[in-house]
């Protein structure tokens, strides 16, 4: 069907309209009546735009499109492409085939997040499809490809903030030149530590500025176990060293102990141990209570060193003069002292001396074993007894005292040997003869007037004679006292 003639409506000169007609060559439809404005079409390629004033439509070259929103369909591809080995420019970023480039050949900025569901390369560098550990970092192997891993620094790992050399293998901080490792902050070692220097000065240096009248700096050695018992041994401080063949000893330690572990009576104690030919030694031990030294060490104060064992009852600690102090009985002069007891060397006198008219005062109770000798006068005081025990140590005693005197008396033993007789024993008895004859009435005195008369002791001292008078009687003859 071949094209129509639109028809327009004819105006007059008034803007009134007079009647139809048909669309004359050159004529248009403005673009406020739904027109175009156009009078004729464009070239081939050409497109519609609005021109430069922005006040009507005209065709162009297709470069000079200007397109607010460009929609595809509902599903459909939205395909920009170019003919032959032109780029689809998109204001300063360029895209040829998968490439995207700037056109001042700068950079491209993307100022939103990027969600990329594939594989992304930039640079030459392959990015990983996938998250990482926790704390891992994005590590290149040298060709391009990155992926997750621990961050190495040498040998080092670091995940996070943990900071692992390989396995086995030292981890070592070493600062440059004089510098310092500081650790400003609380720091945890879960393991042993070993501090190695070549200086003597402080190795471990431990500084608090804490200015309050409480102890510090503090350093705690804990055990936490699980089921703490008496005896149980807790932290320990060594000293080691090297000995003559390059090993390595342990010469000292110092040891804190468990001696109750009871909750509310709980005790400890401090030992100090020390290498004593050969072998480890506690010397020392404190415990809640008592100092205590141990197998067989000995205690020096100011150069002199005490015994290790105790001595005998009633000794004293005596010195031999170059320091060494024993248990001995003491000795002053020749005298020996053990206890209370007094003792001189072997067969020697023991002379008491007081200086000048001293006397000799033994004021209580003296019990003399062996012989006494005296070249002086022996005087006993007011109330003074001798007692003998006699041959054997019974509850018997002879006591030996004298009346109060009320003058100066003087006794003398006789020179000749013989037993003292007592008051009881001086009275001579009744004649032992026989009923006397002239009791009787007979003077015959018959042959028993020899019987001989005996004293005390069985001895027989005198004959009784007949010869008293009258006869008839009997007669007591009393001979007295013997003194």
């Amino acid at each position: 069907m071949a094209d129509k003639t639109p028809v327009r409506v004819v105006f007059n000169a008034s803007n009134v309209a007079t009647g139809m007609a048909e669309f004359q060559s050159g004529e248009t439809v403005p673009v406020a009546n739904g027109g175009t404005g156009l009078s004729s079409i464009g070239s081939a390629g050409q497109i519609i735009k609005v021109n430069a004033a922005g006040n009507a439509l005209e065709f162009g070259a297709e470069g000079d499109v200007s397109i607010t929103n460009l929609v595809a369909p509902t599903n459909a591809d939205l395909t920009f492409q170019t003919s032959g080995t032109g780029n689809i420019v998109l204001d300063a970023v360029t895209v040829n085939g998968t490439t995207f480039s700037a056109a001042d050949s700068t950079k491209i900025t993307i100022a939103e997040a990027l969600d990329v569901t594939g594989a992304l390369t930039f640079s030459g560098l392959s990015l990983p499809t996938s998250d990482g550990t926790s704390g891992q970092f994005l590590q290149t192997d040298g060709s391009g490809t990155l992926s997750f891993a621990s961050v190495s620094v040498g040998d080092l790992d670091i995940v996070g903030s943990t900071i692992a050399s390989p396995s086995n293998a030292d981890l070592t901080l070493d600062p440059s030149g004089t510098g310092n490792l500081k650790l400003n902050a609380n720091t945890d070692i879960t393991g042993s530590a070993t501090i190695t220097t070549t200086t003597t000065d402080d190795s471990l240096l431990i500084t608090s500025t804490e200015d309050s009248n409480s102890a510090a700096p503090v350093l705690t050695l804990k055990r936490n176990s699980s089921s703490p018992a008496d005896a149980d041994y807790l932290g320990r401080i060594k000293f080691k060293g090297e000995n003559d063949a390059d090993q390595e000893v342990q010469y000292g330690s110092i040891s804190g102990k468990i001696l109750d572990a009871s909750d509310g009576t709980e005790d400890g104690a401090i030992e100090f141990n020390v290498k004593k030919a050969g072998s480890n030694n506690i010397a020392v031990r404190i415990n809640s209570d008592v100092v205590k030294l141990l197998n067989s060490t000995n205690l020096e104060v100011a150069g002199l060193t005490y015994p290790t064992a105790d001595g005998s009852a009633g000794q004293f600690l005596k010195t031999d003069g170059s320091g060494n102090l024993s248990f001995a009985s003491v000795s002053v002069g020749d005298f020996t002292f053990v206890g209370s007891t007094l003792s001189s060397p072997s067969n020697a006198d023991i002379t008491l001396d007081p200086s000048g008219s001293g006397d000799i005062q033994l004021k209580a109770n003296t019990v003399v074993t062996g012989t006494m000798t005296t070249t002086g006068n022996v005087l006993l005081g007011e109330d003074a007894t001798i007692i003998f025990e006699g041959a054997s140590d019974s509850t018997n005693e002879t006591t030996l005292t004298v009346v109060d005197p009320t003058a100066d008396r003087t006794i003398s033993l006789p020179n000749k040997s013989g037993t003292l007789a007592t008051t009881s024993d001086t009275a001579f008895p009744n004649s032992t003869t026989p009923t006397h004859p002239a009791a009787n009435g007979d003077a015959d005195l018959g042959s028993n007037l020899t019987d001989s008369i005996v004293d005390p002791f069985g001895i027989p001292t005198a004959d009784l004679y007949d010869h008293m008078e009258p006869r008839g009687t009997t007669v007591t003859v009393d001979l007295g006292a013997f003194s």
